[in-house]
């Protein structure tokens, strides 16, 4: 097989970009709450998956702009599944916030990726806070401020 310097096989088109975000968390209360979340307070059009199977079928056709992963998912955990993605030269500049109730032990596996984690229950200006420390901009609507937490 022959590859184009971007890592693609050639003849292949490049990975479409686009405004998703991908909330890859097993919780369907949680998962729908972000979305909510994501909907109402940003431009952006957030995707609920369950488990990290779905995101590497998912990416094999489009590249969201960020990854929400639950750390613990079915099938593979959410370090496993960034590592997968990231192992994709069209997916290696995809940042991503790990969200779990239980990152103890976990630490160092998060840091050497270089990583952004929360724990929850987390204030949602955290949250924000925390995806704006990964995406490197402000991506809330200037008219929109919560007040909530998770």
């Amino acid at each position: 097989m022959l590859h184009n310097e971007q890592g693609t096989l050639q003849g292949e088109q490049s990975l479409r970009e686009t405004d998703i975000i991908l909330v890859i968390e097993d919780d369907p209360c949680n998962g729908e709450f972000f979305v909510e979340l994501l909907l109402e307070e940003t431009s952006f059009f957030p995707i609920h998956l369950t488990d990290g199977l779905q995101a590497v079928k998912f990416t094999q056709l489009l590249k969201p702009k960020l990854l929400i992963c639950d750390y613990y998912l079915p099938k593979m955990n959410g370090i496993m599944l960034y590592d997968r993605l990231h192992s994709n030269r069209e997916l290696q500049d995809i940042p991503a916030l790990i969200v779990s109730a239980r990152l103890e032990g976990h630490e160092r596996e998060i840091k050497e990726r270089g990583l952004v984690a929360l724990s929850k229950p987390f204030d949602l200006e955290d949250f924000f806070a925390a995806i704006e420390n990964v995406m490197g901009y402000d991506i809330r609507m200037p008219d929109r401020v919560s007040q909530s937490a998770l």
